[in-house]
């Protein structure tokens, strides 16, 4: 099985994450404490049907989403929060409080070497 290593927990890594989790050994590394912390924007999304595919109904109504003429504004950081759960249910590996000390690209690969969560703590 192939690896994946996705740098960050943003919205588009962790639904990545999600979808490859079934055929791939999937890694996110975070350097925050916790994948939606801190918060440095509002959320934002045209189409909420979206997020039923990876959401309970629950935890999309505890987004507080908020119509406007552009989509929707919702809770980023506990969309994340979800998101992230939802990716750890699926198998996927997240290590928080960790950095990317080296990257060195191989003839087949790539090779990262971090400092923080994970086995090698």
């Amino acid at each position: 099985m192939e690896s994946v290593v996705f740098i960050c927990g943003t919205y588009s890594n962790l639904i990545t994450a999600i979808e490859l989790s079934t055929t791939h050994k999937v890694t996110v590394l975070e350097i925050n404490a916790e994948i939606g912390l801190p918060s440095v924007s509002p959320g934002h999304i045209y189409n909420k049907e979206l997020l039923t595919h990876y959401l309970t109904p629950k935890q999309i109504k505890f987004l507080q989403l908020y119509t406007f003429e552009d989509g929707f504004t919702l809770r980023s950081e506990w969309g994340l929060k979800h998101l992230a759960v939802h990716a750890a249910e699926k198998g996927v590996e997240i290590f928080t409080r960790t950095r990317i000390t080296s990257c060195t690209e191989t003839e087949k690969d790539f090779l990262l070497e971090f400092q923080g969560g994970g086995p090698n703590s």
